[in-house]
């Protein structure tokens, strides 16, 4: 009897440098080959950025926390150590320590769209959605190009007054400068 083919969600496609679709496991990938790209990138923060930021677009919040942990050693004032720490203290259940992050880093650099949005998801974890509101427009007063901001911000407008809401603001976003 043959053992039955992984699941599609068990599976993560790679290519190789010629092209070439390879398969892996999600817990290969995520006990052998993941922290090694992470670890190949240790010292380049921008490397390590985006490592971070696919494996979280994966599902691997967990897996990421001593790369968060060490992005945060090297750029220690930067929004998007920031809002990487804060995603993966939320998605840890530990809102209020997202909180403070979040809250902090923008006390102390001012309004960056990425840590804002972030902190809107703080918000709605905590089912405030007024705060949530108020805090995707800062979002987008920093940047109105910040994408998940944007697509979070009509999507809440569509739900609440249709297509005619949302048109209305994405109009609104549209005329902030930037």
């Amino acid at each position: 009897m043959s053992t039955p083919a992984p699941a599609a969600n068990d599976i993560i496609l790679l290519y190789d440098k010629y092209g070439r679709e390879l398969q892996v496991s999600r817990e290969k990938w995520r006990t052998e080959v993941l922290p090694a790209s992470l670890r190949s990138h240790w010292d380049d923060p921008d490397q390590l950025y985006g490592g971070i930021l696919q494996a979280l677009n994966d599902g691997f919040v967990a897996e990421v926390a001593d790369a968060v942990a060490r992005l945060r050693a090297l750029e220690p004032q930067s929004a998007r150590a920031a809002a990487a720490y804060g995603f993966v203290l939320l998605k840890d259940g530990r809102v209020d320590e997202a909180q403070q992050v979040l809250d902090g880093h923008v006390a102390a650099h001012g309004r960056e769209a990425t840590v804002l949005n972030n902190l809107a998801k703080v918000h709605a974890q905590r089912g405030d959605a007024a705060a949530v509101e108020r805090t995707l427009w800062e979002s987008l007063e920093a940047d109105p190009n910040q994408d998940n901001s944007l697509g979070w911000f009509e999507a809440l407008h569509r739900e609440r007054g249709g297509s005619a809401e949302a048109i209305a603001a994405l109009q609104r976003v549209a005329a902030l400068p930037g």
